[in-house]
């Protein structure tokens, strides 16, 4: 099919019968009537596709960066509980610490 393209275009055809004789060819290869899109159609569908793949990637990029503020909440989030454990433990250790001074002094009293 390609090679037929190019054979077309040495022909000197211009681009509209060069799209007339690509769909005639489907037609004929493939058995179904295929729509003759003239240059100033296929550009305005390109133009279409172009706006509607430019909003998907738009909406990809937003998507994206949803993502990244999500995972920047989740490791704020992480470090906050680490912060937590660790002040959890911190005062652990110093109750611990005290009670311990207490039960050295009681015994050190009652010597």
């Amino acid at each position: 099919m390609n090679l037929q393209i190019q054979a077309l275009s040495k022909l000197k055809l211009n681009e509209t019968e060069v799209i007339e004789q690509v769909c005639k060819q489907l037609e004929k290869d493939l058995g179904i009537v295929v729509p003759i899109l003239r240059p100033s159609t296929i550009l305005h569908m390109h133009e279409e596709l172009f706006e509607v793949a430019k909003k998907h990637l738009l909406n990809l990029e937003a998507a994206k960066l949803q993502l990244i503020s999500y995972r920047v909440d989740l490791k704020e989030e992480e470090r906050q509980k680490s912060l937590q454990k660790f002040d959890l433990q911190e005062f652990t250790d110093l109750i611990l610490n005290r009670c311990f001074q207490k039960v050295y002094l009681r015994n050190a009293l009652k010597d």
